[in-house]
């Protein structure tokens, strides 16, 4: 039985040989299906979506929890959405077309259960060595455009191993999703761990969690539970900063 839901990839990325050893020794098997950081994420985001139900805002503008979720679906299995998002000239207005055509012609819980399956062997989000860099960070924020879309939810709880597994690939990510930023950044977590993203010649240190650092980093900035230090006006303009695109 693999948990939350999710698909037996890591059977699946094994070898033809592999794959029998571990289904004639139980514990290989269990090794093999152990959820990892980035399955729990996307098991309760979809746990999220559903209690939010599909017409609940999100701090995407103009996206309710449906668009949303068929954006999700769309970029593991649609090669127009993926091209879309990495701002191909003309191709955004066919692929929001797609998308909310999908939206409309499917049922919320149909698309429940088809994200949380996890994406087909065929995609690129798929592929064992590029699942969790690729897509831990998009469940992240989009799990928290859904919470913090109506009030200020209290942040998440985190396991540790999940955590660590959001600040390595925020350390890895926000050199790209800062580079508009005004000023120098400073990330910096309770414990004590830091990295340096953007170019600006002012300097802002920017300490909270990891996912409230991620808020940050991907241009949520208001809905963020972080603490800054710095010069006021480089503050100011952080806050005020376009990030994430």
């Amino acid at each position: 039985m693999v948990p939350y839901g999710a698909q037996p990839r890591a059977l699946d990325e094994l070898g033809p040989m592999v794959k029998i050893a571990a289904r004639n020794w139980p514990l290989l098997d269990r090794l093999a299906n152990m959820p990892t950081p980035l399955d729990a994420e996307r098991h309760d985001l979809v746990t999220t979506l559903r209690g939010a139900g599909p017409t609940a805002p999100t701090l995407c503008t103009g996206w309710d929890a449906r668009t949303l979720l068929a954006h999700l679906i769309r970029r593991e299995r649609s090669p127009l959405e993926l091209i879309a998002r990495a701002r191909v000239p003309g191709i955004a207005g066919p692929a929001e077309e797609a998308m909310e055509s999908y939206a409309k012609s499917h049922s919320f819980s149909d698309m429940l259960t088809t994200f949380d399956s996890g994406p087909p062997f065929y995609s690129v989000f798929g592929f064992g060595p590029t699942r969790e860099a690729l897509n831990l960070l998009e469940y992240v924020i989009h799990h928290e455009d859904v919470r913090r879309a109506v009030g200020q939810a209290a942040p998440r709880v985190l396991d540790q191993e999940r955590e660590r597994a959001v600040l390595r690939r925020l350390r890895a990510f926000a050199r790209f999703t800062m580079r508009s930023s005004p000023v120098s950044v400073q990330f910096r977590t309770p414990d004590g761990a830091s990295f340096r993203a953007g170019d600006g010649g002012r300097a802002v240190v920017v300490t909270g969690r990891p996912v409230e650092l991620a808020l940050v980093a991907f241009g949520r900035q208001r809905v963020a539970e972080v603490d800054y230090s710095g010069p006021e006006e480089a503050i100011a303009a952080l806050v005020e900063a376009k990030l994430g695109t």
